[in-house]
């Protein structure tokens, strides 16, 4: 009778489904950041540990301990009202997303404040990696700040280039005509950036209403890439009204 070896045998199943479970939970204990925080639930403000992660995972989901020694609960844009970080001064608000078509509803995210004033600008990262920026004034509803990409081909030379539109630009202008110093070229120079974004709204802020600023999160460095970049071209109608 023939006998054959078989590597995965019960007592070598038990070792390999063992030593798996282990290396699972113990990456998605190392993934894990516990930092000084608190969220905001029922108007009251609990203080103690979040977690921090990436942009796409906070939007959707926060962790929260009492105590760096307490069970963590997770809490999501419907259970509470908020979360933010003490020392990075980093803070999340829950909102609803407007629906951006027919066929989509509007739902819940935190969003990430990164000013927050008679003018204030949220931000998340989708799921596709995809950024996403809001205007809210004076608390009001949120209208996203847009921006649309496509080809254009030179009818001389045939070849191809990318134009950008920057719809945002003039959402901005007419949300901030109050302002009248904000002039026609600072706005022509405006990225649909975070810190671009942050820099605008804090000028406008500070313009209308000096003592009216809330929250502003601190600026994110800029990443330098180097490479071929492809010729863009701004066709922004500015239309103040």
């Amino acid at each position: 009778m023939r006998s054959t070896f078989n590597p995965l045998s019960n007592p070598m199943k038990r070792i390999y489904t063992t030593l798996l479970f282990f290396l699972l939970f113990t990456s998605a204990f190392a993934q894990q950041d516990f930092r000084k925080g608190y969220i905001i639930q029922n108007g009251d403000t609990l203080r103690g540990f979040v977690d921090y992660r990436g942009d796409r995972r906070s939007a959707r989901v926060t962790s929260f301990k009492p105590t760096l020694e307490s069970q963590e609960h997770n809490f999501g844009p419907d259970a509470i009202s908020g979360y933010g970080f003490e020392v990075e001064n980093k803070l999340f608000e829950s909102k609803s997303i407007p629906a951006t078509s027919p066929d989509t509803q509007t739902h819940a995210l935190f969003l990430n404040t990164l000013v927050k004033g008679h003018a204030s600008i949220y931000y998340y990262r989708d799921a596709q990696d995809v950024e996403h920026y809001y205007l809210s004034m004076n608390d009001g509803a949120l209208v996203e700040l847009l921006e649309q990409e496509y080809r254009r081909q030179d009818p001389e030379t045939g070849k191809n280039y990318k134009v950008v539109n920057k719809i945002f630009i003039n959402t901005l202008a007419n949300a901030f005509s109050a302002c009248s110093s904000l002039s026609e070229a600072r706005f022509k120079q405006l990225r649909l950036s975070a810190n671009s974004l942050t820099d605008i709204a804090l000028a406008y802020n500070q313009c209308v209403d000096p003592a009216s600023l809330v929250h502003e999160q601190e600026k994110r460095k800029m990443k330098v890439i180097v490479g071929p970049v492809a010729a863009i071209t701004s066709s922004t109608c500015l239309v103040l009204k």
